[in-house]
């Protein structure tokens, strides 16, 4: 183990965000260090030092901050073992717990009814289309599947999802890159979004959570995966009692009724994004015009189809013949291993 007093953030010292966990872990060093155990020379400095990374450590927890991999103890009704993570990302009131092969979103036990709506909508999402069951079954891989639900003995409630090994949020993939992508990576991303919301628009649901914490991409494959947010989706003519700060910031005066519009615009949104700049200004110097003006302007197809075709239109002006563009990426450095 690196040197204790050489650590500045606890997570170099603690491998959890789980506040059961990490307390067995600091009673265990507290324990080995303590000066009444502990006769060495720098035992008392390294026990005072490890009780201040643990205050930082319960602060950085309580405020959804916690960096980097570690141990999340599923104490449910139906499991009760250690989950290794990669990964946590506060997504609201939502913590998502990123691992190779799954996700796991927590919702607080007095956000109950988020965990009974996503549920809904997540089958509403694979609910056969009429007389197109095969567009059903071309889409449905790109969604939650074999899902899990469960209830923690806390109250909170849990949504697994099972994942591709290889498969990470666009916001890991952002700052893998360092806070922006090459214009080609942000093109074949958008498509892969663009043809989801198409999908979507079929199924009657608008999502107000499309983002770079909700999607999820294969750099391999450059396929999509919409795996989290259901909790902020709607069917047509809902009422809206609320939605993700981000969504109201960017269409405030769409989010009271539900329509495919706020599917399309976060779209956009996340394409400024990824070329380095939400507000749409200092994007990627070597991005085409074309894709810079789409980016920066505003849905007027009438649908989300006709949208996927003026998409299409921009990408040939942009970049001439679709070709493939290998995207590179690490698995160790991702995942910061």
């Amino acid at each position: 183990m690196k040197n204790i007093l050489t650590m500045t953030k606890p997570e170099e010292l603690f491998t959890t965000s789980d506040p059961i966990s990490l307390k067995k872990e600091y009673r265990v060093l507290a324990l080995k260090y303590h000066p009444d155990h502990n006769k060495e020379k720098e035992a008392t400095e390294i026990f005072e030092h490890i009780n201040s990374l643990h205050e930082v450590a319960l602060k950085k927890i309580a405020n959804g901050c916690w960096e980097g991999a570690g141990k999340l103890f599923l104490d449910t009704t139906t499991l009760s073992h250690d989950m290794v993570y990669y990964r946590m990302h506060p997504v609201g009131f939502v913590k998502a717990y990123i691992a190779d092969k799954f996700v796991l979103y927590v919702i607080p036990g007095k956000y109950s009814r988020f965990y009974d709506h996503a549920r809904t909508m997540m089958l509403k999402a694979v609910i056969p289309i009429p007389n197109n069951k095969r567009l059903t079954d071309a889409f449905t891989k790109f969604l939650p599947d074999r899902v899990q639900y469960l209830e923690f003995k806390n109250g909170d409630k849990g949504i697994l999802i099972p994942k591709q090994n290889d498969t990470y949020t666009l916001r890991d993939i952002l700052n893998y890159y360092g806070g922006s992508l090459d214009p080609r990576h942000v093109a074949w991303i958008l498509s892969s979004l663009y043809n989801m919301n198409c999908y979507l628009k079929y199924q009657d649901i608008v999502h107000y959570d499309l983002s770079l914490e909700s999607y999820f991409i294969s750099p391999k494959d450059h396929s999509g995966f919409l795996l989290g947010g259901w909790w902020y989706a709607f069917g047509y003519g809902a009422k809206i009692s609320e939605v993700p700060k981000k969504t109201f910031e960017i269409v405030p005066h769409l989010c009271k009724t539900p329509s495919n519009l706020i599917c399309r615009e976060l779209i956009r949104s996340i394409g400024r994004e990824l070329l380095g700049d939400p507000k749409g200004i200092n994007l990627v110097k070597e991005t085409p015009e074309p894709l810079l003006k789409w980016v920066r302007g505003v849905s007027t197809a009438k649908n989300a189809v006709e949208e996927y075709k003026d998409w299409d239109a921009c990408l040939l002006k942009s970049f001439g013949v679709k070709k493939f563009f290998k995207m590179d990426v690490s698995e160790d450095n991702i995942k910061g291993v």
